[in-house]
C-alpha cells in the first residue's frame, strides 16, 4: 500500500473503497471508470440518457 501511496501526485484527490477483503484506493480517474462500468451493466449502450434528460427537462420547463 505504501508503494502505491507513493505513486500519487500531491493533492491528488483519491476515493477510499471499503471491502470485504480489505480497502481499496482509487485515483479519481479509477473511480470514475469504475462508475461509468456499474452504469453499462444497467443502461444500454445504443440509448443516449443525457439527451433523455435534457429532453425531460425542457418538457417539464415548456409544461409549467
Amino acid at each position: 500500500m505504501r508503494r502505491a501511496l507513493r505513486r500519487l501526485a500531491p493533492c491528488e484527490v483519491v476515493f477510499f473503497v471499503l471491502e470485504s477483503n480489505g480497502l481499496r484506493i482509487l485515483t479519481a480517474e479509477q473511480a470514475v471508470a469504475r462508475a461509468q462500468e456499474l452504469v453499462r451493466r444497467f443502461v444500454p449502450g445504443d440509448r443516449d440518457r443525457a439527451g433523455e434528460l435534457i429532453k425531460e427537462r425542457r418538457e417539464e420547463a415548456d409544461a409549467s
